[in-house]
């Protein structure tokens, strides 16, 4: 599904999509700045993990940059704070976002 971008209809159906998307994208860009101070999931950046499929599909290409910087540079299980299930973690959420990446 697309949501259309620009411009006004007849029934203003397009404003309305765009105004909600655009308050998904706030919304998001907060809960990503967040992610980037504190990660609550083993300190290890889970969370920007889990982040980059939606930083691809919502266009925030300088966010996703950064979250691929860190995989590429700071990413390192062995840091962890705390047991983190590496099966669940690896198999059903980082392996899809780093391979999507």
């Amino acid at each position: 599904m697309s949501i259309p971008r620009g411009g006004s209809s007849n029934n203003g159906t397009t404003d309305k999509w765009q105004d909600l998307a655009d308050e998904v994208r706030e919304a998001f860009l907060h809960a990503w700045s967040g992610y980037k101070r504190k990660d609550t999931f083993g300190n290890i950046g889970m969370t920007i993990i889990d982040s980059l499929t939606t930083l691809w599909i919502m266009g925030l290409k300088s966010e996703f940059d950064e979250g691929l910087a860190f995989v590429e540079r700071d990413l390192d299980f062995d840091t962890a704070d705390r047991e983190i299930s590496v099966f669940e973690e690896l198999i059903f959420e980082s392996q899809p976002e780093l391979l999507n990446s």
